[in-house]
């Protein structure tokens, strides 16, 4: 019995060290299940079908959506971001984002920095496609950054525009990774 409890502790320990060295962490996929899709929207609408959240801006100024991937429960869930190089984004967008902003939030509700979307994208161009794109977390946690629990639960995408705009962003997947 004793021999069987210390293989068994051993596997669990195993499987905690390999877990530990998982190069990405998807946070959320409604594709595989992953993640729960609480939402805030101002001046925005935001749905989930077909495997894909569906984020409409249309009014001037400034509108955006946030994405927690936690459901805000419990306060202290989410992903330790700074065990991470990256975080990713599969997206494509229609019509005029040029200015799309990203930013993730702690589970203290404070934000990264905020980032220019298509600076990583290919060509510098926001993709009308899906394609994955990944934002080293330092950009992130750039200057003046709020974010101070490091615990990131929440991504954000947002922009202002003088007129009205008409933009479709649409998300496939929310990861963390490692290279």
């Amino acid at each position: 019995m004793k021999t069987a409890s210390r293989l068994l502790a051993l596997l669990c320990l195993f499987g905690f060290a390999f877990s530990a060295l998982a190069e990405e962490k998807v946070v959320w996929c409604p594709k595989d299940g992953i993640g729960k899709s609480q939402m805030w929207k101002t001046k925005a609408t935001a749905d989930v079908a077909d495997n894909v959240l569906k984020i409409k801006l249309t009014d001037a100024e400034w509108s955006g959506v946030g994405l927690n991937w936690e459901g805000y429960w419990p306060e202290d869930a989410g992903v330790k971001a700074a065990d991470y190089k990256f975080f990713e984004i599969e997206l494509k967008v229609e019509g005029n984002a040029d200015n799309l902003q990203l930013a993730i939030k702690d589970n203290k509700h404070k934000p990264s920095t905020n980032v220019t979307v298509k600076k990583y994208c290919p060509d510098g161009k926001l993709p009308a496609d899906f394609v994955t794109i990944k934002i080293p977390v330092s950009d992130l946690m750039a200057e003046k950054c709020e974010f101070v629990s490091g615990i990131a639960w929440e991504v954000m995408l947002h922009m202002w525009t003088q007129d009205a705009k008409d933009v479709t962003i649409s998300v496939r997947k929310v990861a963390f990774s490692k290279d």
